[in-house]
């Protein structure tokens, strides 16, 4: 009799024993029920070229990922777009570029050099990871928060003498 742990077992077919399955099963994507309001042809174009269809995929992904990361910090972004509060050509601008980043330069370099000829990238847009600037934000309408604390002055009379109230 074939004991139970015997892959050759399983591909011989031998009853009560269960087929061969794999351990991992590749996962498949989630996808959101809305897509995001920028496409990858409106990163192309800002991109400058025409992606393969691996970087397509990518970009897709991406374009996922970036509009989560507004929701985030914008609940209800669709309403206020709906509403007039923000442009919807804003939020499209803002999600390819930020994609846009990403894909010019995936590892995050800051300077390259060969031989006599090197060249620099702006590190706050060299960081390899998907971001959204400051302005960006500015231009969907939302503002980093800020704190101010009221220090108050105290007002001391000269000549109270404590009858005034």
């Amino acid at each position: 009799m074939p004991r139970r742990n015997d892959p050759s077992a399983a591909k011989k077919g031998l009853p009560g024993l269960p087929p061969e399955v794999p351990r991992v099963r590749p996962r498949q994507p989630r996808r959101s029920p809305v897509p995001p309001m920028a496409t990858v042809h409106d990163v192309a174009l800002r991109w400058g070229r025409e992606p393969s269809d691996a970087e397509s995929a990518l970009i897709e992904l991406r374009l996922a990922d970036v509009e989560r990361m507004i929701v985030r910090k914008i609940p209800d972004l669709r309403l206020k777009i709906a509403a007039g509060d923000i442009h919807f050509e804003d939020v499209v601008q803002v999600e390819a570029d930020a994609v846009v980043r990403l894909m010019r330069n995936p590892e995050g370099y800051v300077s390259e050099t060969d031989g006599t000829y090197s060249y620099t990238i702006a590190k706050q847009l060299s960081t390899g990871r998907l971001i959204i600037l400051d302005d960006e934000w500015e231009a969907l309408g939302w503002r980093k928060a800020t704190m101010s604390i009221l220090v108050p002055e105290p007002m001391v009379e000269d000549d109270w003498d404590g009858d005034d109230f």
